[in-house]
């Protein structure tokens, strides 16, 4: 059995829903360009995968 720290997985999970909600929100805004759209959303999508990428790490790590 993987031993996970479930508060930290649990902070990382509400990082990428918040930065998810942010994609959204820009997306959806009148106040933005639509290539300051795609720079941001660019931004964000590579903060997500960094994300997910600590994730998976400390997953491999606990598994030893």
């Amino acid at each position: 059995m993987i031993k996970v720290d479930v508060n930290k997985h649990c902070s990382l999970n509400k990082a990428v829903r918040s930065l998810f909600y942010k994609k959204q929100n820009i997306n959806n805004s009148i106040y933005y360009s639509e290539e300051e759209k795609r720079l941001l959303t660019k931004e964000i999508e590579r903060d997500i995968y960094n994300t997910w990428e600590k994730i998976r790490y400390s997953l491999n790590m606990s598994k030893g």
